[in-house]
Formats: structure tokens, sequence, C-alpha cells
């Protein structure tokens, strides 16, 4: 969906592609589509909102919120741990997706959490941190479950009571109520 507007008044909007591939139904500007990959800005951004706000601090390690991160696969010995800001700006080594990608990419999104704990063992370290920028999904869901966790707050409510109240973004959500 694309949309113009002039203060908070829509000019113009229109939806792009299909909503229903099988069935060809075309998709229009009121069509509800899925957070993807934007929810890595509203991520950066809750990061950032509680950096600033003293619950966490950028370069420390993830571990201290988030221990399961210690399960990954093929760790190098001796690296540097993972930081906050690592994950934030892909430089912690992680690869793209875990060995399973299936784990994380399907399903509802109110099992985002678990579907991120299962992924930690399958999840390889690529390089060892700050070597390189290596773009990472599941790098980013990590971080979204680890400021979760140093806010002691889940994280689609950090999003919404963060970004989406603040802004007026009345229209978003990540569960669809029917």
């Amino acid at each position: 969906m694309v949309a113009v507007f002039k203060g908070n008044e829509i000019l113009w909007s229109k939806g792009f592609g299909l909503t229903d591939v099988e069935n060809k139904i075309a998709a229009t500007a009121n069509t509800i589509g899925r957070t993807g990959s934007i929810t890595k800005s509203f991520t950066a951004v809750v990061i950032c909102q509680l950096a600033e706000q003293g619950v966490l601090k950028l370069d420390d390690p993830v571990q201290t919120h988030f221990p399961e991160i210690k399960r990954l696969a093929n760790a190098p010995a001796n690296s540097k741990p993972i930081t906050f800001r690592m994950l934030a700006n892909h430089t912690s080594g992680l690869v793209r997706e875990p060995k399973v990608a299936q784990i994380t990419a399907r399903g509802p999104i109110s099992l985002w959490e678990n579907k991120v704990l299962q992924a930690i063992p399958n999840t390889s370290v690529k390089t060892k941190p700050l070597t390189e920028f290596s773009y990472s999904n599941i790098g980013y869901a990590m971080l979204g479950l680890a400021g979760s966790r140093a806010a002691d707050k889940p994280f689609m409510l950090l999003v919404e009571k963060q970004i989406f109240e603040p802004l007026e973004m009345n229209n978003s959500t990540f569960i669809v109520e029917k």
C-alpha cells in the first residue's frame, strides 16, 4: 500500500499486488498486510528508546537479559559477547536465518518468542562479532526478545505503547482481531 499525505489528510492511496494469488484478488488501499521486515525499524526504535530510558545500554552484552543466546550453534571461542548494538547493526556475526528457517518463517505471530528460542541452537555464527556486516533476520528477532526481557514487557506491547500509540498509528497492529 502506498499513500500520499498532506498534513493529516490522505490525498491518494493505492494497493499493489495480489492479496490472494490463487484467486487473483487485487490488493486495495485497505488490504491488511503483515508487518514483515518493517518490524526491524520498530525494533531499532524501541531498543534506542530503552537505551535512552536507561533500561539497557547498547553496548551491554545481550546475554545479560537473554542468556539463551549462549546456546548458538558453533559460536567461536574467545570472541566478544554479542551486544544490542551488534545485533542492531548486523555485526554480531550471526547468519541470516537459522538452519531450519521454517522455525521462524511460518505460523502465528503470537508464537514468535517460542520460535526464536527454538531457533537458537539452529542458528550458526558466520564470523566473530564485529568482523563483518552480515544481514540477520534471526539476529533482529533476538534483539527484540532481548529488549523485551530488559524492559520486562512483551515486545509487541512495547511497540504498541512506544511507537503506535504516540504516533496515532491506530490501524497498526501485530495481531488482527477478527
